[in-house]
């Protein structure tokens, strides 16, 4: 399994980490629950409505991180969803200006563009 930064891919240690006790399978990743979650749905819409429909997942990625999102879901077998139903885009990146108006740099020739809204801006900014 892979793990590291990847949020999707911990497992969040709901009760059943905590509690022996518990009859539920808790031990699962976000992306997992989210995939299952899907799956219970479509399948009460079947039953209720006699309509099958796919109800697709939208992962966000980042250049840093998509391929190995989308080899985990591969890996996984996609998590009971077809392949067609996951959907992966990247977020965008931005230059980061400081409070004078230059661009922070990364290195010398390269220009320092944190992911919107990641730790990355404020460590730039010291």
């Amino acid at each position: 399994m892979l793990s590291g930064t990847i949020k999707g891919f911990i497992d969040v240690g709901l009760p059943s980490r905590i509690h022996s006790r518990c009859p539920l399978n808790l031990d699962k990743t976000i992306f997992r629950r989210f995939a299952e979650s899907i799956i219970a749905l479509e399948r009460e819409i079947l039953s209720t409505y006699r309509t099958e429909i796919h109800i697709p997942l939208l992962i966000m990625t980042n250049e840093f991180n998509r391929k190995h999102i989308e080899s985990g879901f591969q890996a996984n077998n996609f998590y009971g969803l077809q392949e067609d139903q996951i959907v992966f885009f990247s977020q965008g990146s931005f230059p980061y200006i400081d409070d004078e108006g230059s661009c922070l740099m990364r290195e010398k020739y390269r220009v320092f563009l944190p992911l919107p809204c990641t730790p990355d801006c404020s460590v730039a900014q010291r």
